[in-house]
């Protein structure tokens, strides 16, 4: 009879389990986002986060703000103290970099689908920028393929200004935001920085003789 009492034990705590993980409440669908950025260039991106996510992003994107006038000055100085530019600094190449949440979902499937929407519209509006510039309403001459030529160039030589300077701020913001200093201590004769608080020799010597 004892030997009959554990198995029966056994096999009744089984089925009260399994009645445990029927009864149990489903985990609750985790939320995906599209969210739309808008980077430091302008150039707008979409993509798929989960809430943890996008908070995580807002929250460096709040500390981000805070120091931004101060990187766009800072790379402007940079800019400045460098003799191969030229030309005044491209403040315009630099926007203030944005987050803005659109539409939720529950499937992951409803997500992509919705973000391709978003994609397409991405690359239908720059293949039609593209193609308004390759647009002509008559066969070119020598001389307007010349003017196209130096046309690329000085738009090549632009968008290489615009990204030096984009490249300066980014420099000036991660210096920043790590508490970085404006820059080294000068350095003495001997080529060693001086020391914040260290007394002057002089002031010593003079000292012990008084």
């Amino acid at each position: 009879m004892k030997r009959l009492i554990l198995p029966c034990l056994l096999a009744v705590s089984a089925v009260c389990a399994a009645f445990a993980q029927d009864q149990a409440p489903a985990p609750a669908p985790i939320r995906l986002t599209i969210i739309k950025i808008t980077d430091y260039a302008g150039a707008i991106s979409f993509q798929i986060s989960t809430p943890d996510e996008i908070k995580t992003m807002k929250a460096e994107l709040s500390q981000e703000s805070k120091f931004f006038s101060k990187a766009v000055s800072k790379a402007e100085q940079a800019w400045k103290a460098d003799k191969e530019n030229k030309s005044p600094f491209p403040r315009n190449a630099i926007v203030q970099k944005k987050i803005d949440t659109l539409d939720s979902f529950t499937k992951q499937e409803e997500a992509d689908k919705k973000l391709e929407v978003y994609d397409s519209q991405v690359n239908k509006k720059d293949k039609k920028e593209g193609d308004k510039t390759q647009k002509t309403t008559k066969k070119p001459t020598d001389k307007d393929k010349q003017r196209l030529e130096e046309d690329k160039k000085k738009e090549t030589q632009q968008k290489a200004l615009l990204q030096k300077a984009r490249d300066l701020f980014t420099t000036a913001l991660d210096e920043l935001k790590a508490g970085a200093p404006a820059g080294p201590a000068p350095a003495d004769a001997a080529g060693a920085a001086p020391a914040d608080n260290a007394p002057p020799a002089e002031k010593k010597a003079d000292a012990k003789k008084k």
